[in-house]
């Protein structure tokens, strides 16, 4: 067995300092130390072996460090306790035995061990390997213990969700609640399934004072996208409270209304998206975020009341955003073009293939219906669409070109025994 493969504690913290500390080295020492740094493993060892007087600590602690690299842990782990006695307990030789009890799968007697070094020289990678194998034991006292015993700001991202865990498992919901709190403000990209255990938690303790304060700072940051997402996916077992948490945060964060908007869309929280877009309903004043998020609602939830207004007061001279007709061709069919047509201008359509389809169709075109679906394939499209406004050229030499030419991923011949428009509110989850 080489000697670089064993008492890994020990090499590390000669490595670092610590061994060097463990005990002052007599000036006569040196020179005997430097002997052994000449000699091979096993050299070194006789000749510790065979000394007539008793060695050093530091030359005891190398010893037994030797006779561990022969794979002898028993021996080894001897001259460690004959090495305490002389000297008492110390880090080094804690975390010594830790590893020989490790090796030997002794984990309970080797996570004493460790936590006695612990105990008198903290480090990150101890504490962090002490709580893994407390978390192999299935002994959650003693991990959450292990978690604690520094301030959160001192813990690995792992490590405070782990700690949030351990503490709602134990039903101690308040502490867990602020651990959580306090790493959110510290989370980098573990923030939103840290976000998730913080809203979890803020509702089951009534705390929604503070998951709106908390939401609403999330908001102003860089990442608050994200980490709101998972907020509202947890908001969705608490459908009554939505409206009202909805209210309040825009309430703070009157920019995020789009955000939001967007956000309850996506979760299927339909009655909240619904309310963060009636002021844009009811005073107009439309921003490109606040289109997005109109027309997202519209084509998830099936309502669309508040785009079809929106598009009914907006000035001729404005433009309507590209895919701004989508939601009312899927759920109402090309025809629903018709009160728009003005705004159906060639360069309009130029860039909005799919709508540019349905109007063709809506006017009996079926060429220009058939080359806009082939010119929308090169870019990114909604397909579902796509197959549906394709359906409409069954019957027609189009039908069979537009299935050669846009290749055999897009297979409408399996689709062709539908055709009809999605009218369902959720037909498009």
């Amino acid at each position: 067995m080489r000697g670089s493969d064993v008492v890994l504690p020990l090499v590390l913290l000669v490595a670092f300092g610590v061994g060097a500390a463990f005990f002052l080295v007599p000036k006569g020492e040196l020179d005997q130390e430097a002997r052994l740094t000449s000699l091979s493993e096993a050299q070194a060892l006789n000749l510790l072996n065979a000394a007539e007087e008793p060695l050093s600590p530091p030359l005891a602690f190398r010893q037994a460090e030797l006779t561990a690299a022969t794979g002898n842990g028993a021996l080894a782990d001897r001259l460690l306790v004959d090495l305490t006695a002389r000297t008492g307990q110390t880090a080094s030789i804690a975390a010594a035995r830790a590893d020989l009890a490790f090796r030997s799968g002794n984990l309970r007697q080797g996570a004493d061990y460790l936590a006695a070094a612990h105990s008198l020289v903290p480090n990150d990678r101890q504490r962090q390997k002490l709580a893994d194998i407390y978390r192999q034991l299935g002994d959650g006292a003693a991990e959450r213990k292990t978690l604690s015993s520094v301030p959160v700001a001192e813990l690995s991202a792992s490590e405070r969700m782990r700690l949030v865990d351990l503490m709602a498992a134990d039903g101690a919901t308040a502490e867990a609640l602020e651990v959580a709190h306090s790493a959110l403000s510290l989370a980098g990209q573990d923030a939103p399934a840290l976000a998730e255990r913080f809203a979890a938690l803020a509702l089951s303790t009534e705390q929604s004072d503070l998951l709106i304060q908390t939401t609403a700072t999330w908001l102003t940051r860089p990442d608050g996208p994200t980490v709101t997402m998972s907020i509202a996916k947890v908001m969705t077992v608490r459908p009554r409270l939505v409206k009202t948490f909805a209210a309040a945060v825009v309430s703070q964060v009157p920019d995020a209304r789009a955000l939001l908007a967007k956000t309850f869309t996506e979760v299927r929280l339909y009655d909240a998206a619904r309310l963060m877009l009636q002021p844009w309903v009811d005073f107009g004043s439309m921003t490109p975020e606040g289109w997005e998020a109109v027309v997202l609602y519209a084509d998830r939830s099936g309502d669309t009341g508040p785009l079809k207004h929106l598009l009914q007061q907006m000035p001729i001279q404005e433009q309507p955003p590209k895919n701004g007709f989508l939601p009312l061709i899927r759920y109402d069919g090309e025809g629903a073009l018709l009160p728009y047509q003005l705004w159906l201008t060639p360069a309009y359509l130029e860039d909005a293939p799919l709508v540019e389809a349905a109007w063709a169709l809506t006017r009996q075109r079926p060429d220009e219906a058939f080359l806009a679906l082939l010119r929308s394939t090169q870019t990114t499209h909604d397909q579902m669409l796509w197959h549906a406004l394709a359906l409409r050229l069954q019957g027609t030499e189009y039908f069979d070109r537009l299935q050669a030419q846009a290749g055999p991923a897009l297979d409408l011949k399996s689709l062709s025994q539908g055709g009809s428009f999605p009218a369902a509110r959720d037909a498009f989850p």
